[in-house]
């Protein structure tokens, strides 16, 4: 019996160790799988900081892209209207790399906007460069047949406007953790813009305001050209009519869909406005003090949330005044003063000056 009562007394000493021991190695696992989690979120981090880099890099070199293919497309314009091939210092036609040739024009505006001067790309190597192609066509981009043409088609074929320009910026960036994964310290994005003349089919209307005196209308040359008469003076309204001898300014066409209306002045009729259809011309509403002076070169201009206004510098006044389309007067811009700073030195000394 005493036997039996000591050997029942082990069994349960040694099962209070077994369970003693299994108590002491619980939430060894746990451990683990936090530092598993931790090592996780690190790199998540880590990784997101190349990825957010990246993002602003790519965006950088596209930025760069549109200005560099803007300038090139610009002075190949320059070299159609002036008879030359090489205003911007690279041959139309001809490839070549901003790491070649940092003189270009549109090589300029591309350290411009990037901040430094680009180089040729050196492996391991943070830098970038830009490269210049002439595609003679680009994808949705149309030949100009058919009757209509379309609205925007293709100049290819017409010298000297026969090819276009294709800016690729390369950008080649650091990277940390995502180098452990790649083996590279570095990484290439990308930013690529296409640029070019096109040609534009749009009506272009000509006002004939004294339909009967010789020379008002005069053509020279050898070709035969017609014209359609669409506006007279005699479609004024009466008060524009009688003060048209004051004619002066420029036009405003709003060019948002559906609309098309063109809007100007007149020194003692005020603001009016031309149908799309150039069939009637109709007074504007227009402010007393805005009325009898001399408004030119209107503008229109559109908020972000698509609100169309109207601006007229006057000279005589001294004054800009901003309108909206119905003719109210929302704003008046005094002329600058020499009490006025403008952040500018040069700027502020020139009004300070007198405007001399």
């Amino acid at each position: 019996m005493g036997e039996t009562w000591e050997f029942e007394r082990l069994q349960m000493i040694n099962r209070w160790r077994k369970q003693s021991c299994k108590a002491g190695e619980s939430g060894q696992a746990m451990l683990f799988v936090l530092l598993a989690l931790g090592l996780a979120l690190m790199g998540a981090a880590a990784f997101s900081v190349d990825l957010g880099n990246m993002w602003m890099q790519r965006q950088t070199a596209q930025n760069v892209a549109d200005a560099a293919c803007t300038a090139a497309a610009m002075d190949m314009l320059t070299d159609a209207t002036s008879a030359s091939t090489t205003q911007g210092g690279f041959t139309a036609g001809t490839d070549f790399s901003c790491s070649g040739n940092a003189a270009a024009a549109p090589c300029v505006y591309a350290a411009n906007n990037m901040g430094y001067a680009p180089a040729a790309l050196v492996a391991g190597q943070p830098g970038y460069d830009v490269s210049f192609t002439f595609p003679t066509t680009v994808p949705g981009v149309v030949d100009c047949t058919g009757t209509p043409p379309p609205p925007v088609c293709t100049a290819a074929g017409f010298t000297p406007f026969s090819t276009y320009v294709r800016a690729t910026v390369a950008n080649r960036v650091p990277v940390s953790f995502a180098g452990l994964l790649s083996g590279s310290t570095t990484t290439d994005v990308m930013g690529q813009a296409t640029c070019g003349l096109v040609f534009s089919s749009a009506p272009i209307p000509i006002l004939v305001l004294n339909p009967t005196l010789s020379g008002t209308l005069k053509v020279s040359g050898t070709g035969a050209v017609r014209f359609r008469v669409l506006l007279t003076s005699a479609s004024l309204p009466e008060q524009a009519r009688k003060v048209l001898v004051s004619a002066h300014g420029g036009f405003a066409v709003d060019h948002r869909p559906g609309r098309e209306e063109t809007y100007f002045a007149l020194p003692g009729a005020g603001i009016l406005r031309l149908d799309a259809d150039l069939k009637q011309i109709a007074l504007v509403p227009t402010a007393a003090e805005m009325k009898d002076t001399n408004l030119h070169n209107t503008k229109i201009w559109y908020a972000p949330d698509g609100t169309a206004f109207l601006s007229f510098p006057a000279n005589d006044a001294g004054r800009v005044f901003t309108t909206s389309l119905a003719g109210e007067l929302l704003h008046t811009l005094a002329r600058p003063t020499e009490s006025d700073e403008f952040g500018l030195p040069s700027v502020s000394d020139y009004f300070a000056g007198g405007g001399a």
